[in-house]
């Protein structure tokens, strides 16, 4: 196993008002706060948009009171070879959904959308 830094990205459907109560360096943890995903690194607000019917046609239409927050953390874990990228046990895997607690708050289905490692060394090499 090989112990690497973990920057997961994740969507988050909220209310509007949520995104702005998140902040950088705010420690992200698992559903019952027993394993500490990482920090917020950046949070960005978009609004959330939703398929609708007009005139016969799907047409995206955004959504009164939605927005969709992107959010940026950065971890530590474990790159296991057959088991995939885990933090605390968590296996950290893009098309996931997780419920997650940010600082004090609590967001439902948080879908991962994008996990990028880098291997940490115990040695340096020349």
């Amino acid at each position: 196993q090989n112990y690497a830094e973990v920057l997961e990205s994740y969507l988050i459907p909220a209310e509007e008002g949520f995104g702005e109560q998140l902040a950088h360096g705010m420690t992200v943890t698992s559903e019952n706060g027993t394993a500490t995903l990482g920090e917020i690194l950046e949070v960005e607000i978009l609004p959330h948009r939703e398929a609708v019917a007009q005139n016969n046609k799907l047409v995206m239409a955004e959504v009164p009171n939605r927005k969709d927050l992107y959010i940026l953390i950065e971890g530590n874990g474990e790159d296991r070879s057959n088991e995939g990228i885990r933090i605390q046990d968590i296996r950290i895997s893009a098309g996931s959904f997780y419920n997650l607690r940010l600082g004090a708050y609590f967001a439902t289905n948080a879908q991962i959308v994008s996990v990028q490692t880098e291997v940490q060394n115990e040695e340096q090499g020349s």
